[in-house]
């Protein structure tokens, strides 16, 4: 079965908002340690990591190769998503290239539940999904880094984890035991 464009956008606005207020999180952080909204939206740009990019920010005393070491051993999980998603993403291609490098948590949580769901989003729906809340990220990025925002944090931790309970519960919900 294949997915339609809405449920496509359904699915992004799940991952807009805890995107949006991290990202802003994010952006204020970066601000107060010294960067500037140019700064903040370049890392959330080329990054598009957010545990990643705070690792980074908070470790600027580390030398390149010690900080490189952190975040490749925070994002291992990644190439575990990549390969099972193979299928779905394809091999060759500026748009499975993307699809690689734009893989997060959330973006594989959504594809897994379309694919326990038997539903093929096409690779251009896909491309959709995954730059979409890419947008989301360097927007809440940039928002946040913004000198006028006074965000408070209190609480901000628990973002990503809240939305990941409410994926994972959606998904167990919906598994059909046999």
């Amino acid at each position: 079965m294949y997915i339609k464009n809405t449920d496509i956008a359904k699915s992004v606005l799940l991952v807009a908002v805890p995107y949006l207020l991290l990202g802003a999180i994010f952006g204020k952080l970066f601000r107060e340690s010294g960067g500037e909204v140019l700064g903040a939206s370049l890392m959330a740009t080329f990054t598009f990591a957010g545990t990643s990019q705070f690792v980074a920010l908070r470790n600027l005393d580390l030398n390149v190769f010690a900080l490189f070491i952190i975040i490749f051993v925070i994002n291992i999980r990644h190439v575990a998503y990549i390969l099972d998603c193979k299928k779905e993403i394809g091999s060759s291609g500026f748009a499975s290239m993307y699809l690689c490098l734009s893989m997060t948590d959330e973006n594989y949580s959504l594809l897994k539940i379309y694919k326990q769901r038997k539903i093929i989003p096409t690779k251009k729906q896909l491309c959709a999904m995954f730059f979409s809340t890419h947008c989301f990220w360097v927007s809440g990025c940039c928002f946040g880094s913004f000198a006028f925002v006074n965000l408070s944090l209190k609480g901000g931790e628990f973002i990503l984890t809240s939305l990941f309970v409410i994926i994972v519960t959606n998904s167990i919900l919906e598994f059909k035991w046999k």
